[in-house]
């Protein structure tokens, strides 16, 4: 019996198609999701949390209102959010790397700032724990780029800081943060095990929660990667890259 339904949001449950019949817009941005998928996920809410995991800052996630969910774990999982308040606890544990959450007076926003001395421009607006990184605009780093990236970061502060993939962006994040952790941090915190858990994922960053958590399902625009985790994995994977064909299989309908 699933006690806890992990999903991913953007390019999972909310995509950049339009013109289908059904589908409400997210507000100030061209997004959309289905109005069977809001109904799903409300009655699965009614039986088990719901919880929305995603890259978004807190005010690109409060544009998810009409998502039903229990819990938010915004900033790849980097802040909790219980009835849209930061959990105390998890800010602790990132403590290390972040600082005092809200005070941007941490090692994160050092490195950030390190990193703008070298060319680099940074987005932290509205952030409580990740950074985004880019050069001119937000989508333009090359894959080379991103790779020379992540081993510096890899090299020079492993030990408290990663790099994360969100669709063609690169954020900077603490180490101890991320989907994977935050989820096992809940998970914890109500006593639910693995096996009591569903994730719901299309993209780099939710690989190590669909491979290490429960019964792991993907739209069909699922990156190649994703789809086999949720093959070894035994889970479901859509043939339909919107709409909630994927979301039936946890509802119970």
């Amino acid at each position: 019996m699933l006690k806890l339904i992990f999903s991913d949001v953007d390019g999972t449950l909310v995509h950049e198609i339009k013109g289908e019949p059904n589908l409400i817009q997210l507000p100030e941005e061209k997004r959309y999701i289905s109005r069977r998928a809001l109904e799903l996920i409300g009655y699965i809410n009614n039986k088990a949390p719901f919880v929305i995991i995603t890259g978004r800052r807190k005010f690109g996630y409060e544009k998810l209102s009409k998502i039903a969910h229990s819990h938010a774990l915004i900033e790849h999982g980097c802040v909790i959010l219980d009835d849209g308040k930061p959990d105390v606890g998890w800010a602790d544990t990132l403590k290390g790397a972040i600082g005092i959450l809200g005070h941007y007076n941490g090692l994160l926003w050092e490195y950030a700032a390190g990193l703008e001395n070298i060319g680099y421009k940074t987005d932290y607006n509205g952030r409580l724990a990740s950074v985004r990184l880019f050069i001119d605009k937000p989508d333009d780093l090359t894959e080379i780029e991103k790779n020379e990236l992540e081993k510096k970061v890899e090299k020079d502060v492993c030990h408290l800081l990663t790099t994360t993939r969100n669709q063609k962006m690169l954020d900077l994040i603490p180490k101890l943060g991320g989907k994977l952790n935050a989820a096992n941090f809940l998970m914890s915190k109500y006593n639910i095990a693995r096996d009591e858990t569903a994730t719901l994922g299309d993209d780099a960053n939710d690989e190590g929660m669909m491979l290490l958590l429960g019964f792991p399902l993907c739209p069909g625009n699922a990156t190649e990667k994703i789809k086999a985790i949720v093959k070894k994995c035994s889970g479901y994977s859509s043939k339909y890259c919107y709409g909630p064909a994927f979301l039936l299989q946890v509802s119970g309908t």
